[in-house]
């Protein structure tokens, strides 16, 4: 056995115990007693809810689907939906996921 292939097990065995040794250290729950009190965390008493932002315009051809048909549409899309149109040599299609 060469001098290069017995070094990586123990290489290997030493990381896995480090690893191991981070990771127990890591999870331990073993804490310093106090004799203070813990202090309440408090929530925020305002909410921080972001403002609505400006209404999205309308599409011109509202939410018909058909109106894809000569490829040049513009929908609102509320729910999935698959449009057919003409390609050359053939017919194309488009899956069009919910809004997201």
């Amino acid at each position: 056995m060469s001098e290069r292939t017995r070094k990586r097990p123990r290489a290997r065995l030493a990381t896995l115990a480090a690893l191991t040794a981070l990771t127990t250290a890591a999870c331990s729950t073993t804490h310093e007693p106090t004799d203070e009190t813990p202090t309440p965390r408090t929530r925020p008493t305002a909410s921080h809810r972001p403002a609505p932002g400006p209404p999205s315009p309308s599409a011109a051809d509202g939410t018909d689907v058909g109106a894809c048909a000569d490829a040049d549409c513009e929908i609102t899309v509320t729910k999935p939906v698959t449009l057919h149109f003409p390609v050359p040599g053939g017919s194309g299609r488009a899956a069009l996921p919910a809004p997201w």
